[in-house]
């Protein structure tokens, strides 16, 4: 069954919590457009993008530095295991 603008509803029933972001009109309008070509929600494709996001021995996203500035800490973040994602 094909959801809003054409988009499938997600696969798997499991439980769901809401999340509320503020981005820039920009953002957003990417965001759409490249959900829409794939033809899932913008939900599922932001749940993709941080379920493939690539993780540091520590837990720390490999691009952490670029937006801090600085080198991350060398302790892990608190919860979170490297991941292996590509």
């Amino acid at each position: 069954m094909k959801g809003k603008s054409g988009r499938r509803y997600r696969r798997e029933k499991r439980p769901l919590v809401q999340v509320t972001v503020r981005v820039p009109p920009d953002t957003r309008e990417r965001i759409n457009e490249i959900a829409t070509r794939l033809g899932i929600t913008n939900a599922e494709y932001l749940e993709e993008l941080v379920a493939r996001d690539q993780l540091d021995p520590a837990g720390w996203p490999v691009w952490a530095d670029e937006i801090l500035g600085t080198a991350v800490a060398a302790e892990p973040l608190p919860g979170l295991e490297a991941s292996s994602a590509a």
